[in-house]
């Protein structure tokens, strides 16, 4: 294997090892992103915030029809006990208790109105709570998937680690610190593969000189368009 061999086999690995270092970045931001869970969530909150004061009033209600009931039940008791004689005073109980009878059939439509709006918010909660646990759901089964992925590409890229310092093992000082500083300069892809007579990455015609140098393998080579090192596969 020539110098030049050697190094393409270098950066076949480093390629490599960048993709997974990539997805497991992606896969990073995609665990940490829980977009979709926390608007569910959010939206249920909302709707049980529009529903806690509609409650609220519905109790405040009940208690007023309660205290109406008290009070129309003590009227009467007066009014039929026999104790009050005066006539003026028996028509104002009268009345008393007509207006209590009027308020509270109020109170109860208002009940009743109130109660129909609190099934409506409550149906819309329920079917909030159902998407919360649906999207819940799939957020879990989507990232077991890219746990599993992830321990996956992890052991891989430890593999190509290895691989990596084998590699350069191989390699001289002097050649390995060319291709690192060529290295940025060339996207990270410094070596590029003969294909005929032509560089694999710019597509220019070498010289029949090049190639017979390429071949020979004594020295690095490089192409006359984008200077980066030619090698065989």
């Amino acid at each position: 294997m020539t110098q030049a061999q050697a190094l393409l086999q270098l950066q076949n690995i480093e390629l490599a090892i960048r993709q997974k270092r990539k997805r497991l970045q992606e896969i990073d931001d995609i665990l940490n992103d829980n977009a979709a869970v926390t608007a569910a969530r959010q939206q249920v909150k909302k709707v049980e915030a529009e529903l806690k004061p509609l409650r609220a009033r519905l109790l405040d209600l009940e208690l007023e029809v309660q205290t109406n009931e008290t009070k129309q039940k003590s009227t009467e008791e007066k009014l039929y006990s026999g104790t009050v004689k005066n006539p003026k005073e028996l028509t104002d109980l009268q009345r008393e208790i007509e207006a209590l009878k009027n308020w509270r059939e109020e109170l109860e439509n208002r009940m009743l109105e109130l109660m129909m709006e609190i099934e409506d918010v409550e149906a819309t909660l329920t079917a909030a709570q159902a998407n919360l646990k649906q999207v819940q759901e799939a957020a879990a089964s989507k990232h077991q998937s890219l746990l599993d992925e992830k321990a996956e590409l992890e052991q891989a890229l430890a593999q190509a680690m290895e691989q990596y310092r084998a590699a350069q093992a191989t390699i001289d000082e002097d050649v390995l610190k060319i291709y690192k500083d060529m290295r940025p300069q060339k996207g990270y892809r410094p070596v590029a593969v003969l294909d005929g007579p032509n560089c694999g990455v710019c597509g220019v015609a070498q010289t029949t000189a090049t190639l017979q140098a390429v071949r020979h393998g004594n020295q690095l080579v490089y192409c006359s368009n984008c200077g980066r090192i030619l090698a065989t596969k």
